[in-house]
């Protein structure tokens, strides 16, 4: 059985960052959505060589998820290979309360800017469709997000994964704010224990 690697990055004793591996197999990954396919002309000496691009995302549906990009020159083989590089990109998400995510955050890739806003219980998910789709295959429920400049999926999935990637701790949130860990998830949940 092939067994996926998902990064996670903890601290160990000493207090330095050590990456710490998590094992996912296939059964664990049920969530596998193609967001964007194309077709590519690649003209020759010999003549016209066409190739199919797929752009999938896979996640486990427990904040887990990651992205693929393949070209293949038939469909179902570009769709197996980008599956294939997702599974091995995966890597942990967090997420506040297991249903959203920790705080506001801003991500940038090339001509691509979004903003993405925690959002209280109940809210689902507003925003871009490719957001959404990451959304859904990491297990975020609710999230808003808003994307600005270009509209690339590729580029717009990767902004995303910098943003969701580059979360600040639930630590580094409540020392900010000058409060505990526990207080900071009772605000956030609206006052209820």
């Amino acid at each position: 059985m092939i067994s996926l690697f998902c990064r996670k990055y903890s601290t160990d004793a000493a207090g330095k960052g050590a990456a710490a591996a998590k094992q996912f197999t296939p059964r664990e990954v049920p969530h596998k959505r193609v967001l964007h396919m194309r077709r590519v002309t690649r003209v020759t000496a010999g003549g016209k060589v066409q190739t199919v691009s797929a752009l999938v995302v896979v996640g486990n549906g427990d904040g887990a998820a990651g992205y693929g990009l393949a070209r293949a020159s038939d469909t179902p083989s570009a769709i197996m290979k980008a599956t294939r590089n997702a599974e091995n990109s995966m890597t942990i998400i967090p997420r506040f309360d297991n249903r959203t995510v920790l705080s506001d955050m801003r991500g940038k890739f090339f001509g691509v800017e979004l903003i993405i806003r925690a959002a209280p219980p109940g809210y689902g998910v507003v925003t871009n469709n490719y957001i959404h789709e990451i959304c859904r295959c990491a297990g975020i429920h609710d999230l808003s997000a808003k994307v600005y400049g270009s509209r690339n999926p590729l580029n717009v999935i990767k902004a995303t994964f910098a943003a969701l990637l580059s979360q600040r701790s639930t630590k580094e949130i409540a020392k900010a704010r000058g409060l505990n860990v526990i207080e900071m998830g009772i605000i956030q949940n609206g006052g209820k224990q």
